[in-house]
């Protein structure tokens, strides 16, 4: 029995993001990636796939030992390219939501009467 089938499988926002090549560290397909990912909207997207997943805020990929990002590790239940695949959808989920909720917050406080202040 190997023990490679009973490890945790490590995910890093450079596999996700639309900003690197290949060469660069990215593993999905542009199609797939978004810019910029943070690991917070990482770990928001294993929670929603179901996945058991811990933060890794200090680590840092190998390709960009100089940029920690940190990382998330999920307890293996399929392949790592699966598991990468499905996290890239939920990922991408998790940034438009993000991304409505930022822009509601931004109308809320163009709504707001800007001479209704209190006086002392």
């Amino acid at each position: 029995m190997s023990l490679r089938r009973d490890r945790d499988l490590v995910f890093y926002p450079e596999y996700f993001d639309a900003n690197l090549s290949w060469a660069e560290g990215r593993r999905i397909p542009r199609q797939l990636a978004i810019k910029s990912p943070k690991i917070k909207e990482l770990y928001i997207a294993a929670k929603q796939a179901n996945l058991e997943v811990t933060l890794n805020e200090s680590m840092a990929y190998s390709r960009r030992w100089w940029d920690r990002k940190g990382a998330i590790t999920v307890k293996k239940r399929d392949s790592k390219t699966s598991t990468l695949k499905s996290l890239a959808k939920s990922l991408r989920a998790v940034r438009i939501e993000l991304l409505r909720k930022k822009k509601e917050m931004l109308e809320k406080k163009k709504k707001r009467p800007t001479g209704a202040r209190k006086r002392r």
